[in-house]
């Protein structure tokens, strides 16, 4: 008997919870942000879909994840996106570099388990988080 699921797509600016066997999705990212966070005691998983600094989406959204998990030690934590192309001019690169390693360094102090797989230039993606096998996918796509 095969598992039925629903598959939840993330829109910017906002964030969901997932129960096995539920798959999230952080719909298309080209600069934003996705940020997957998966337990694997409970099978249970959490995306948000953030426009780069969005400090305010991002820190609502950890202080839910740290609600329910006040030790967060056995989570594991992907984020993905921050695409950058080359029609974009220097600066906004610059913005783009600074986002990264925003969102690296907020993530680093919350967790151990930690992965920061940044999109290439010239690509758009899709983080994705299967709460039935705990894995993380990426899909990308060139311009």
């Amino acid at each position: 008997m095969e598992d039925i699921y629903q598959e939840e797509i993330i829109v910017k600016d906002d964030w969901r919870k997932a129960s096995n066997p539920d798959i999230l999705k952080s719909g298309g990212l080209g600069p934003c942000i996705a940020i997957g966070v998966y337990d694997p005691n409970t099978k249970t998983g959490y995306m948000v879909h953030i426009p780069g600094m969005s400090d305010e989406n991002l820190s609502k959204f950890l202080e839910v994840v740290k609600n329910d998990y006040p030790n967060l030690d056995d989570l594991i934590v992907e984020a993905f996106g921050a695409g950058m192309d080359d029609c974009e001019d220097k600066e906004y690169h610059e913005y783009l570099k600074l986002d990264r390693k925003y969102v690296e360094k907020k993530l680093s102090k919350l967790f151990k388990n930690l992965v920061c797989d940044w999109l290439p230039n010239n690509c758009v993606g899709e983080l994705i988080l299967d709460t039935h096998t705990g894995e993380f996918d990426t899909e990308i796509n060139g311009l």
